[in-house]
């Protein structure tokens, strides 16, 4: 295969990576492997933003917020600032995921058959634990921003190449 083919395939599949590096691998065998290391975070890329901000409107916005784009904004400022508002979210968003908002069926109709089915699976009733208790809540949004904010802070193009070949053997004291 055509290296030019193969690169602008790759460029196809990983569109926001901006740091791609390709290595020659020789293998037990008479042939020779490529392969090829990505190096960016896909957690920062447009399309997962946009799907888990679409889901935080959906299942957590309060009325106001689920049809704007204060959200949307307010989300890539928690992400970007140095300051993380968290009572800023807290104004935003509903302590619970709401899943009424993205199952084609009724929720609260379909809920307590479940529930019900559930309990009679579950040997020891003391161990049941309803669905209301597992739903997704606003401080799992807030861990969620957190970690975006974490990569966001040390992603590739702030980090710096290190390399042996330029390396003068100088240790420095802070």
């Amino acid at each position: 295969m055509d290296l030019n083919r193969l690169k602008t395939h790759l460029n196809s599949l990983f569109p926001n990576t901006t740091l791609k590096r390709y290595a020659l691998v020789i293998g037990a065998s008479a042939n020779l492997s490529l392969t090829t290391l990505i190096a960016k975070s896909p957690c920062l890329s447009d399309d997962f933003l946009t799907l888990i901000v679409a889901f935080i409107k959906r299942c957590f916005a309060k009325t106001p917020y689920r049809f704007d784009e204060t959200l949307d904004n307010s989300i890539l400022d928690f992400i970007i600032n140095e300051d993380f508002d968290e009572d800023r979210i807290d104004d935003l968003l509903n302590e619970f995921e709401n899943p009424a908002k993205i199952l084609d069926t009724n929720w609260y109709a379909i809920k307590p058959m479940y529930e019900k089915k559930y309990r009679e699976l579950i040997n020891d009733k003391d161990k049941f634990v309803s669905i209301n208790d597992i739903r997704l809540s606003r401080d799992c949004v807030k861990k969620s921003i957190k970690y975006l904010r974490e990569i966001y802070r040390h992603r590739i193009g702030k980090t710096k190449v290190i390399s042996l070949n330029n390396h003068t053997g100088k240790t420095y004291s802070v």
